[in-house]
């Protein structure tokens, strides 16, 4: 039987979308800096760079960001983006910044998706 260490544990919530920092990780009695640390390892081992999936609430309905057509609007931790490259296994979005009743995208702002990553389409 395979012994189910705090590491494995925190991975495992990785895998499921869970940052370093969320209530669920913390929960498991590590460091701050361990947490980090096994954020590090866990994304190392991934082919890419992966932002954890927000917490939608049910009723919302979501869709893979790789399904939204280029250029298309989409919402992630309640901010809004447009999709606008993906390559190597990654969902590159901008932020979208409304001034002055325009939409302005901020290049300053990037956001890097795992394709499966769901997000609220706009």
């Amino acid at each position: 039987m395979v012994r189910m260490t705090k590491k494995r544990r925190a991975f495992q919530l990785f895998d499921k979308g869970k940052g370093p920092h969320d209530p669920e990780v913390e929960a498991l009695g590590l460091s701050r800096k361990l947490r980090n640390r096994y954020f590090r390892q866990w994304r190392q081992l991934q082919e890419v760079s992966i932002v954890p999936s927000p917490v939608v609430p049910s009723e919302v309905a979501t869709v893979p960001v790789k399904d939204i057509p280029m250029g298309g609007k989409f919402e992630y931790n309640g901010k809004l983006y447009r999709k606008v490259n993906a390559v190597f296994g990654v969902v590159i979005g901008l932020r979208l910044i409304e001034q002055d009743n325009q939409m302005f995208l901020s290049s300053s702002e990037r956001i890097e998706l795992h394709p499966a990553a769901r997000v609220i389409l706009k």
